[in-house]
Order: structure tokens, then C-alpha cells, then sequence
């Protein structure tokens, strides 16, 4: 979330090197200037996180990020994706 808010899409690839690099230029276009986690839950192999946002263009709560993190066989948890619904 922070790499998306400071648009730092280096740092975001570099760290989070399964995510799509298309989406992240895109989601840094109107980045998230606040949010809450809202919902974690499991799903195959792994969880998924929801959080609400704000962005600077919609300051009201609203918008919806969900990031979804894998666990690998050494028990080393990354993002693999995420979906944004403004």
C-alpha cells in the first residue's frame, strides 16, 4: 500500500516481483492516500487482505484493494496480485 501511495513502482517490483508491472503503473495513476484493513481470508494456498481506501481524487472511504499473498514451502510469504475497485 505505501509503495503505491508514494508511486514507487521500482521499489514495489523489486520487492514484490510476481505482480503484474502494467497494473502497477495503472494503480499508481490515482494512488491510495489512506485505508483500513477491512477482511483478511483464507484462500488456497494462501490469504487475501482487504483493505478500504481513499484515494486524493475520492477523499471518502470507499474504494477496495484486495491483496492476495502465497505462502512457499519454506514458509516465506509474498504478494503474488492484487484487485483495486475504485
Amino acid at each position: 500500500m505505501e509503495f503505491l501511495r508514494t508511486k514507487d513502482e521500482s521499489g514495489a517490483s523489486k520487492r514484490f516481483p510476481l505482480l503484474d508491472k502494467h497494473d502497477l503503473e495503472n494503480n499508481m495513476l490515482n494512488p491510495p492516500t489512506h485505508w483500513t484493513l477491512d477482511d483478511v481470508a483464507a484462500e488456497p494456498g494462501g490469504l487475501a487482505f482487504e483493505y478500504i481506501n481513499a484515494t486524493a481524487s475520492h477523499e471518502d472511504m470507499g474504494g477496495y484493494i484486495w491483496i492476495h499473498c502465497i505462502q512457499d514451502n519454506r514458509g516465506i510469504w509474498t504478494v503474488s496480485s492484487f484487485d483495486r475497485v475504485f
